[in-house]
């Protein structure tokens, strides 16, 4: 607990006023991430392209990559909750994928994958992901932009180009 308040800046009092214990301050960020997934997804547009769905789940992971590695990681055997909100936005978008069982749990695991290195590459070069994503003119060889096409391209080719 002493390197947890250390890090965080919070004093072990305070940190005990919000929190049971470091289980229960885990749990909330992973719920924070999973709500901002939910709410990302929520907002985009009534028919969106696969681009778009990837770039909205890497934007949360280079935003959130302490977070997003929290989220990411499994509870008691279950799916992460954030990976159950990526897989029910591609079954709600994307019909095809419903049909397509094992294909869509790779898709899932491609999905899990690129979190992971996009949250491990903004935790070790921020400056390079802070602003690149989504922003209107952002470089296309910018290591997000790169992301974002390639876990398309894998989630594309995995459905059989269906979409």
């Amino acid at each position: 607990m002493t390197r947890v308040t250390s890090l965080s800046g919070v004093g072990r009092t305070t940190f005990y006023e919000c929190f049971d214990d470091f289980g229960h301050a885990l749990s909330a960020v992973r719920g924070d991430v999973a709500q901002r997934v939910r709410r990302a997804l929520s907002l985009r547009s009534e028919h969106p392209d696969l681009a778009e769905l990837c770039s909205v789940w890497l934007r949360v992971a280079s935003d959130e990559p302490l977070g997003m590695l929290a989220a990411l990681e499994p509870q008691s055997g279950a799916e992460p909750e954030v990976l159950t909100l990526f897989r029910d936005a591609i079954s709600r978008w994307f019909p095809v994928a419903q049909t397509q069982g094992a294909t869509l749990m790779h898709a899932v695991a491609c999905a899990q994958a690129s979190a992971r290195s996009m949250a491990i590459a903004a935790l070790g070069a921020p400056s390079q992901f802070s602003g690149a994503m989504g922003a209107g003119g952002a470089d296309a060889g910018a290591p997000g932009e790169l992301a974002i096409e390639s876990l398309t391209r894998s989630i594309r080719c995995l459905l059989a180009d269906k979409l």
